[in-house]
């Protein structure tokens, strides 16, 4: 017995490839909120975000996975010492992703999961704040341990080596490790919901290499065809420059 896994899920809408489907019926997506990280608010605000939202006719929200802002919480633990152990998670980030994609589930608002939060790894804070730059964690260090610095600000015009730990380019496999875990641990909670698009990056500088998201693209149909899922995935470039992948 063939048993469709992906019944229902947000695809390309079968008689018009210009438009998606979700449920099965064709689908318009709208989207509208306050911020690119709604995931990261407090539960009170975010229901009330999300249900303005839904009484608004609308249906979308772009889920950056972005943690540089006042209040936000880190994907990993940061220790005593004011630095992150990329071994650890922090339960406080996880259990506000959670929350925020049941209740888009809940309103069938469909979610658009950006991995890469660009101008968290641009401008003031890379140095500052992230917790992949070598000062900022006690897991790894700069050249020679790692392709990474602690340059402390990257504007547009300026190339992070952190994108360019995948195979297709320098394959440092110690930093690679802890963005395929991030990746994974992002994928353990989505998966279990069919209104999710995956974009690899926020806004990805033009300065930047292709073969970062292509690669990235290949990582997440991997993981979820071992799942028996089949998801849109894409990515989003900054408008100097377009590119297809």
């Amino acid at each position: 017995v063939s048993v469709n896994l992906n019944y229902g899920a947000i695809k390309e809408y079968s008689k018009n490839p210009s438009y998606l489907q979700y449920q099965g019926s064709p689908i318009l997506l709208i989207g509208g909120t306050d911020d690119e990280n709604v995931y990261q608010w407090p539960s009170s605000a975010k229901k009330k975000q999300l249900d303005t939202l839904a009484a608004c006719g609308g249906n979308y929200d772009r889920c950056t996975m972005s943690y540089r802002d006042e209040g936000n919480a880190a994907p990993f633990k940061k220790l005593t010492n004011g630095k992150y152990d990329l071994e650890q998670w922090n339960s406080d980030f996880w259990s506000r992703f959670k929350e925020y994609l049941r209740l888009c589930k809940q309103r069938n608002i469909i979610v658009q999961i950006e991995f890469w939060a660009t101008h968290d790894l641009s401008k003031g804070g890379w140095a500052n704040m992230h917790p992949f730059c070598p000062k900022n964690n006690v897991n790894y260090g700069t050249k020679p341990d790692t392709v990474l610095d602690n340059v402390g600000v990257y504007p547009w015009s300026r190339k992070n080596p952190f994108y360019t730990t995948v195979p297709a380019l320098k394959n440092d496999r110690k930093v690679l490790k802890y963005q395929k875990a991030f990746v994974d641990k992002i994928l353990s909670y989505s998966l279990n919901f069919d209104n999710i698009i995956y974009c690899m990056d926020n806004e990805y500088f033009p300065v930047q290499p292709v073969e970062w998201p292509q690669d990235w693209i290949e990582y997440v149909k991997g993981k979820t065809a071992a799942k028996g899922k089949s998801v849109l995935l894409g990515q989003m470039f900054q408008s100097r420059r377009i590119n297809r992948l």
